[in-house]
C-alpha cells in the first residue's frame, strides 16, 4: 500500500524502510541523544551495559528529544 501510494503522487524507488533512514538522519541533524534515538527506533541496547542498566528515559525526555525535529 505504501508505495503504491507513493506512485500515485509520482514518488518511486521508496520503501517504508526509507522513512527509518530519513529519521535517523534528522535525529543526527537536530542532535537528538543516541541512548532516545535508539530507542524511539526500536533498536536493542545489545551489550550497550551503560545504556541497559542507566539508560532510563521516561515519555516526557523521549517527547523532549523528538520534538527537537519539529524546530
Amino acid at each position: 500500500v505504501f508505495v503504491e501510494e507513493l506512485e500515485k503522487i509520482g514518488i518511486s524507488g521508496h520503501t517504508p524502510h526509507a522513512c527509518r533512514h530519513t529519521f535517523s538522519w534528522l535525529c543526527d541533524k537536530y542532535k537528538v541523544d543516541t541512548l532516545a534515538k535508539k530507542m524511539l527506533m526500536g533498536h536493542a541496547l545489545g551489550n550497550d551495559v551503560t545504556a541497559l542498566k542507566y539508560g532510563h528515559r521516561t515519555i516526557d525526555e523521549l517527547r523532549t528529544e523528538i520534538n527537537k525535529i519539529r524546530r
